[in-house]
């Protein structure tokens, strides 16, 4: 009976680092998402398609750049740009690509999660939903700055659209 019971709890134990593995690829995949939020949403408001919560429907087709990523490019750019400098073009650009590498990050850590959980037995039903709720207990505080940064973005964008109205 001893037997037995080491037995079982030897099989069913998971080994800690694997564990922590896992936990970093999905702390990694969901940042990658609130990343991608805040991306796409440069995206809508530099091509017109960015619906805010005072407009029902999306808007007037109102182009315009944030500043927060304005803002990102000149910090980030070897070049001294100014604010003029930094067209449209760049922002597209520097926007797509950034979409691009974040789905490539977000499937790279899916694949790579999937791979880690295949071997553990009953992860879906016994670990996942108590690591996915403490990774996002401990993503919290980035969630809300992301949302911030999304929220400030559509007030920007509803102030200039109302401005040119």
């Amino acid at each position: 009976m001893v037997q037995n019971l080491t037995h079982t709890t030897m099989t069913c134990s998971i080994n800690i680092d694997e564990l922590r593995h896992v936990a970093i690829l999905i702390h990694h995949s969901m940042t990658s998402v609130l990343k991608r939020t805040l991306w796409t949403t440069f995206l809508k408001s530099g091509t017109g398609l960015l619906k805010t919560k005072q407009q029902q429907q999306e808007s007037n087709g109102l182009k315009m750049w944030p500043s927060l990523l304005k803002s990102m490019i000149k910090s980030c750019s070897h070049i001294n740009h100014t604010e003029n400098d930094v067209t449209d073009e760049i922002c597209l650009n520097i926007v797509q690509t950034q979409l691009r590498r974040l789905e490539y990050q977000y499937e790279y850590y899916q694949n790579e999660l999937k791979e880690k959980i295949k071997p553990l037995s009953n992860y879906e039903i016994t670990i996942a939903p108590i690591l996915r709720t403490f990774i996002q207990q401990n993503l919290q505080s980035l969630q809300i700055a992301y949302e911030f940064a999304i929220a400030f973005i559509g007030y920007e964008y509803e102030d200039q659209r109302l401005a040119f109205q």
